[in-house]
């Protein structure tokens, strides 16, 4: 779902073809998904820093 929204289709076309009722539906899995690919950045950008120190 986030990948549709991601890629730019109208969010009344996601909520359509997933079954959501609601934004407040589409906006709570959507924001689970950007934060998992923030933990990941950040998991990252620890890594980095870790090997440019060691």
């Amino acid at each position: 779902m986030t990948d549709l929204l991601e890629a730019g289709e109208p969010e009344h076309v996601i909520e359509a073809v997933t079954g959501h009722l609601s934004r407040r539906m589409l906006e709570h899995y959507s924001h689970l998904r950007l934060k998992a690919k923030g933990q990941m950045l950040t998991r990252m950008e620890d890594r980095r820093k870790k090997e440019s120190v060691g």
